[in-house]
């Protein structure tokens, strides 16, 4: 990944991590969660500290599309989707489960947060990256399992989800999302409609 040394902006992507399945295979067991590799101490010390300037305190992390394509890219995520939907399935099973492995063992460990705030990019200008069948096959049942995990525990969810993601947002409300954020006009997505249409089921963040 080659970045800007003296401004921010995106970076430019050079190569990646998982090409094939093969690879995937070799790089899976480094995706189980592990107590040993977090700082306890450093979590309790940021949770005391929030409560102490009355910030809200939240777990948050990414899985999904938003996540894989980090280390496949998304021309190959979006192939495998199609022409390999065991791999594709068994990579977004396997962040899904990382983030419910992480957050389960942070509230066994005593940490108390107030909400979740979870990242997974699905869309672009126009709308999504992929289809509500293929979010349908992919994406919600992980995506359901993390919200109602969280609710399990009281916790409500809020979901970063850059670009038009509108055709999503029915199967999002059904697995549970509690909030959605960014809401981005300049990528198609129509503020007033969605209060319309979800405002009594889904809390709408930022635009």
């Amino acid at each position: 990944m080659k970045n800007w040394k003296h401004r921010t902006s995106v970076p430019q992507w050079i190569g990646y991590t998982i090409l094939t399945r093969a690879d995937w295979e070799e790089h899976k067991p480094r995706m189980m969660w592990d107590s040993a590799r977090v700082d306890w101490e450093a979590a309790r010390q940021a949770q005391e500290q929030a409560r102490a300037q009355g910030k809200w305190f939240h777990f948050t992390g990414a899985f999904g599309y938003n996540w894989i394509i980090l280390f496949t890219g998304d021309e190959n995520l979006l192939i495998a989707m199609a022409a390999e939907p065991e791999w594709a399935q068994d990579m977004y099973d396997t962040c899904g489960q990382l983030s419910c492995d992480a957050f389960e063992d942070m509230v066994g460990h005593g940490i108390e947060f107030d909400g979740c705030f979870i990242y997974d990019d699905m869309g672009y200008r126009g709308g999504p990256l992929f289809s509500p069948a293929m979010f349908r096959k992919y994406e919600f049942p992980n995506h359901q399992k993390f919200y109602q995990l969280a609710k399990a525990h009281g916790l409500k969810t809020i979901l970063h989800s850059c670009g038009n993601v509108t055709a999503l947002v029915p199967g999002l409300l059904e697995a549970g999302l509690s909030c959605l954020q960014p809401l981005e006009v300049k990528a198609g997505m129509d503020l007033l409609q969605l209060k319309r249409d979800y405002g009594e089921v889904l809390s709408l963040m930022a635009g």
